[in-house]
């Protein structure tokens, strides 16, 4: 059957028949409805403002505009403009979606939700994505399959995620939770590997992982700092504080080569976590500081030795050996507040300074040449071997046994003491050179003076030591501790005092007491207030005055004749003197010489008398 029909607004088409059907082949114009209850097959468009079934439809209520999708009555469930698809109920995606900006009130996983949602097995891309609630829990296994946010995400509820989220910005007023949390930030380096924080919920630990990407970001404005930590996992960190890397060999390398933007060589602080550090490490760039942040090294431990081969400092770090082999033209060594628990060897010529270190467990030696200050800190043995070798020792707490086979050692406000009650707290070969100034040398128990043996050339000023077992085979250098003035109330003198000056004192003991230069005017003399105990002999070329001179041995005045002695009346009453050429030998006859008898003579003031 093959028929044409033209019908207005109050007619209708209507084949009920399955067995019937109509062929229109030109256009059809209805003003009314048309209902179809079979098929329609069209070849052409079908122009109108609704397609409806119930109460479902389609709705395109102006020409060119909006198409607008109603489901079971609810309106506008889907529309579709020139800005794009807006979906107010489910997006079931098996492929990818992309777009520039992706807005939805909830995105939760398919299985454990039933309203709102976007269900996704694909990639979802989106420069902006901007959500309540984002959870996340059934990312494909596979790399390809993950959610990438380009610029930024603002969450204002959690965002759950089991798989990864990567993207430009992460923006949130909460917490962010999660297995693994990393960030990149662009680096190009060789060295700039991204490192993962591990977060335990429930006990706020975070560790580091080995999982390693291209990048990392710097979670520090101390960008040229190298981070090293024993509890990271290996050293793929780039040496941020928050990748750190695991040696201090890897630091060592870090240290030395270019990283990121700054210049070769300028990375050169090297901070150390606490921890143990189980390595042998070389410094082997100049000028590297290598610190713990600790007054004094015991927390951070490196269980092996320490070379160091260039000028650097070593701040705070406690180790089991360090040796010293930089040469003094690639700067000075500095060992701050560390501890060393079996041996210091210095072996070049770099200028070496420790300070208020303990190596009170550790033998100290000094083979190299150069200039090795210590100031303040406790030592145990010293031991000085090379002629061009020079060694300060200031304000020492406790140091010893000092051996000294050849160069220079000063000692100075320092503590020496002897292995033995018996043995030397100093020893000193011939040759070397060597003072003990403001210094005490003390026996292992600290309970009585220590001896000492100077073999070479010495000097001894204000110490404290057991001279009566000491040993001087060696060259005083006859220094002076020089006073204007010596006002004591005891003045005790081992050998010899040779004075220019006064000496004034209550009592002077000596072995023996030289004066040879005193001036000739009466204002230059020695003046004893209240006596001189000598046991040896008293030599004078001036005058001895005070109260008593009291001696074991002999008083022994000038011998005179006449012509020679001095007058009388210019020594005064009671001086006496010895003359042998005597004319009288009678005691209180008046002094007359020509003969040549020998007496004692006495002056009244006047004159001279025998006896």
């Amino acid at each position: 059957m093959s028929s044409s029909f033209v019908t207005n607004s109050n007619h209708l088409i209507d084949l009920n028949s399955g067995a019937n059907t109509l062929s229109i082949t030109g256009a059809v114009a209805i003003t009314g409805n048309l209902s179809v209850t079979g098929n329609a097959t069209l070849s052409g468009n079908i122009l109108g403002d609704r397609i409806q079934n119930g109460t479902t439809s389609i709705d395109i209520q102006t020409a060119n505009g909006n198409a607008n999708i109603s489901i079971g009555g609810i309106s506008n469930i889907a529309v579709f403009a020139t800005t794009g698809e807006y979906v107010n109920g489910l997006l079931s995606v098996t492929g990818n979606v992309t777009a520039n900006n992706g807005m939805f009130t909830n995105i939760v996983n398919v299985a454990s939700h039933t309203g709102t949602l976007v269900s996704v097995t694909g990639n979802v891309t989106a420069n902006n994505l901007a959500a309540v609630n984002l959870v996340i829990n059934s990312i494909a296994s596979d790399d390809s399959s993950f959610v990438t946010i380009e610029d930024g995400v603002n969450v204002n509820g959690e965002i759950s995620v089991t798989g990864n989220i990567t993207g430009g910005n992460i923006n949130t007023g909460g917490k962010i939770l999660g297995n693994y949390i990393f960030a990149q930030s662009g680096a190009t380096s060789a060295y700039a590997t991204k490192r993962v924080l591990q977060y335990v919920e429930g006990t706020g630990v975070v560790t580091y992982s080995n999982y390693i990407d291209a990048s990392s970001i710097y979670i520090t404005g101390y960008a040229i700092e190298i981070h090293v930590s024993p509890s990271a996992l290996d050293d793929s960190g780039n040496g941020t504080i928050g990748t750190p890397v695991k040696t201090i060999a890897r630091a060592q390398v870090l240290a030395a080569e270019a990283f990121e933007t700054s210049a070769a060589g300028q990375r050169k602080t090297i901070v150390l976590h606490p921890g143990d550090y189980a390595e042998n490490v070389t410094i082997s760039t100049q000028f590297t500081v290598l610190t713990t942040h600790e007054l004094v090294g015991k927390n951070t431990t490196l269980s092996g030795t320490l070379t160091i081969t260039k000028g650097c400092t070593i701040d705070g770090l406690k180790m089991t050996n360090l040796v010293i082999s930089a040469d003094n033209t690639t700067g000075s060594v500095d060992i701050i507040g560390c501890t060393v628990t079996t041996a210091v060897t210095k072996t070049s010529s770099a200028y070496t300074n420790f300070r208020a270190c303990d190596i009170s467990s550790a033998t100290l030696s000094i083979t190299g040449t150069g200039t090795t200050v210590l100031v303040g800190g406790n030592y145990f043995t010293l031991t000085v071997n090379n002629a061009a070798a020079g060694v300060l020792a200031k304000s020492v707490v406790s140091m010893g046994p000092v051996t000294l086979t050849a160069g220079t050692v000063q000692l100075a406000d320092t503590l020496i003491y002897a292995a033995a009650n018996t043995g030397n707290a100093i020893t000193q070969s011939a040759g070397s050179v060597i003072t003990v100034n403001n210094c005490q040398t003390l026996i292992p128990d600290l309970t009585n003076v220590a001896r000492n043996s100077f073999g070479g050339f010495y000097s001894i000023l204000n110490a404290v030591y057991d001279k009566a077992n000491s040993t001087f085979a060696g060259t005083s250098l006859n220094s002076i501790l020089y006073s204007q003035y010596i006002n004591a109330d005891r003045l005790t003198i081992g050998q010899l005092i040779s004075a220019t000056g006064n000496i004034t004192g209550g009592n002077l003991a000596a072995v023996n007491l030289v004066i040879n230069s005193i001036a000739s005017d009466d204002s230059t003399f020695v003046t004893i207030e209240d006596g001189v105990s000598v046991n040896g002999e008293i030599s004078a070329t001036g005058n001895i005055t005070g109260g008593n001179i009291s001696t074991a041995g002999v008083v022994k005045t000038g011998s005179f004749v006449t012509g020679t002695i001095p007058t009388a009346t210019g020594v005064g009453a009671g001086a006496r003197a010895f003359v042998t050429d005597a004319d009288s030998v009678t005691f209180g006859n008046l002094y007359t010489g020509g003969s040549g008898n020998a007496m004692p003579v006495w002056s009244n003031g006047t004159s001279w008398y025998v006896g």
